[in-house]
């Protein structure tokens, strides 16, 4: 058999090819029931069934061709022919045909934008993007890539031919997309076929964003005082209320003149604060206000220029005033007496004379002022002393009020307080001296009586004066409390010198004061330690046994003899055992 394609009716699935079959008896009987099976193809249609020897019949049949044909290339297609002889089995015959078929990719992009939310930046613009797939091979993936959207969503990545699928990007606009009034964007799509390079498409869109300029000025003003003279603070706080942005933006104010603003472009929503100065005349403290108005303009990218109007009347209160400020230069030394110098500096803040002026402080006493007329913004400088008390050291400081008076020209005397509290220098201490009645030559069995003076020597009260000595036991002190520079003398049971101070030779002796102060803060123990030396002589004779006799102290009693002669003796013992042996070696 010879199997033959014809040539396919086209490229895509669906398309035919139209196969003929010749199938040749080529033996010497004849063959029976004579067909063409074909498994791709199907039904096989022969004119005879029945071949003579040497005879031939032509077979034909049809084959649409499927997608997966078209993406394969190719078909390749094998049939087989039989016949029956009159005697045996049947014989048969193959034939296979290979049938090529163009492949031709191709993709088409269709992008559409939808209205944008709004016409301001953060609105968004939903994009959508049809893709089709053109060819007649199919295309797996398929995608979208939008530079300027970003991640483009797709249902579905792969398409046959003549199909298509809608993708999906959302896409937020900046203010520079706003200023130029449109978004241009172009994307593009990508398939991939069977075989060979990828095929793409573009598609572009340009949406129109609608511009809408606008300003607002809101001016203020702050007075930096309210006579003639003083400067007027002025801020212009302008406002791009429109979608696009502002370059130049600049104020206009023909009172204030010059009026000073950050350079760099306004963007949608964004404000800057312009400012300007003014200095107030007598005419505007006279009216008691500064009626001004100003103009701020600012350039959109495209078109004129867009205008707001600000005014602020400006108040000025004439009107009397008066401040106080007290300070205060504590002494060098702090102690009773010591004196604390006070200065009142007297401001007249107002801007009418005060007539006359005063100043009372009650802790201090009389105040002297060089003057006693101040006009508005003058001041003058009033002095006065304290003298401290024990009570101020033990506080720790001194707090005091003071009060300044002035009258204007007309209505009620104004006033000015200042309260300054001068801290003292709080130095808790305390000395202990501690004498003997007899200091030197005593014997055992005398008696000595000893004395404690324990002075307050620092600048606050001390409570709680004690004095504490572990040889003599209780102490006793007539008080307890000592102001500064104050003693008190404390006395103790008298002692009797034992057998052991007298083998010492003296009998030392430590005491220790100590007081407490509670100020402002943490208590503080503060303590002074005092040594008394008393010298002592030998008295009588000590045998080592306790007993006594009538000679004299020499250092050495019974004991100590009978110890000294014992290692004579064990001298000798080793001399004489020592003399032994080197005779022996001799």
């Amino acid at each position: 058999m010879v199997k033959q394609a014809g040539t396919p009716s086209g490229n895509t699935a669906g398309s035919t090819i139209d196969y003929s079959f010749v199938v040749t008896n080529t033996g010497n009987v004849t063959l029976t029931a004579v067909g063409v099976i074909d498994p791709q193809v199907g039904a096989v249609s022969c004119p005879v069934t029945t071949l003579a020897p040497n005879a031939s019949t032509t077979c034909t049949a049809t084959y649409p061709l499927t997608q997966a044909d078209v993406d394969a290339g190719q078909v390749v297609n094998t049939a087989t022919a039989s016949g029956t002889p009159p005697v045996g089995a049947p014989v048969s015959g193959t034939d296979t045909v290979t049938t090529t078929i163009d492949q031709a990719p191709a993709v088409s992009l269709l992008k559409q934008a939808g209205a944008p939310s709004g016409n301001t930046a953060g609105s968004t613009i939903v994009y959508s993007f049809v893709v089709t797939n053109t060819g007649n091979v199919t295309l797996d993936p398929v995608s979208v890539d939008d530079p300027l959207a970003g991640p483009v969503t797709c249902p579905v990545t792969t398409l046959a031919p003549t199909t298509s699928t809608t993708c999906t990007a959302t896409y937020t606009l900046t203010q520079a997309d706003v200023d130029s009034g449109q978004v241009d964007n172009t994307a593009t799509t990508t398939g991939t076929p069977p075989a060979g390079p990828g095929v793409t498409s573009t598609s572009s869109t340009s949406t129109a964003i609608t511009a809408t300029p606008g300003i607002a000025l809101v001016k203020s003003g702050t007075a930096r005082g309210d006579r003639a003279g003083d400067e007027v603070d002025y801020s212009f706080v302008v406002t791009n209320t429109g979608n696009v942005t502002l370059d130049p933006v600049s104020v206009d104010d023909p009172l204030v003149g010059a009026v000073t603003c950050p350079a760099g472009p306004l963007v949608p929503d964004a404000s800057t604060t312009c400012t300007g100065s003014y200095t107030l005349t007598q005419a505007d403290v006279d009216a008691g206000h500064v009626p001004n108005t100003a103009t701020a303009s600012g350039t959109p990218p495209v078109g004129a220029a867009v205008t707001a109007e600000g005014s602020y009347d400006l108040p000025i209160a004439p009107g009397p005033y008066l401040s106080l400020v007290k300070q205060a230069t504590p002494p060098a030394t702090v102690a009773v007496g010591s004196i604390v110098e006070y200065t009142f500096t007297v401001t007249n803040t107002g801007n009418v004379t005060l007539d006359p002026i005063s100043v009372d402080d009650p802790l201090a006493g009389p105040v002297d002022c060089p003057v006693t007329s101040l006009a508005g913004g003058a001041s003058t400088t009033c002095t006065a002393t304290y003298a401290l008390t024990q009570d101020d050291i033990d506080a720790g400081a001194v707090t005091n009020t003071a009060a300044a008076s002035g009258t204007p020209p007309t209505g009620a005397a104004v006033t000015g307080t200042d309260t300054v509290t001068t801290p003292l220098a709080q130095v808790p201490a305390i000395n202990l001296t501690k004498t003997a009645s007899v200091t030197s030559g005593l014997m055992v069995g005398d008696m000595v009586e000893y004395t404690f003076v324990v002075t307050n020597t620092g600048n606050v009260t001390l409570a709680g004066i004690g004095v504490t000595d572990p040889m003599l036991g209780a102490v006793t002190c007539p008080v307890t409390t000592l102001a500064p520079g104050e003693s008190t003398t404390c006395t103790a049971p008298a002692y009797t010198v034992t057998r052991a101070d007298s083998r010492r030779g003296r009998i030392t002796n430590t005491a220790t004061a100590a007081a407490s102060f509670c100020g402002t803060g943490d208590c503080v123990v503060v303590d002074s330690v005092a040594t008394a030396v008393v010298t002592t002589r030998p008295s009588i004779v000590d045998d080592g046994s306790g007993g006594s006799g009538n000679l004299a102290y020499t250092g050495f009693g019974g004991t100590t003899a009978a110890l000294f002669g014992a290692g004579i003796l064990a001298t000798g013992v080793l001399l004489l055992v020592a003399g032994r042996r080197r005779r022996q070696k001799d």
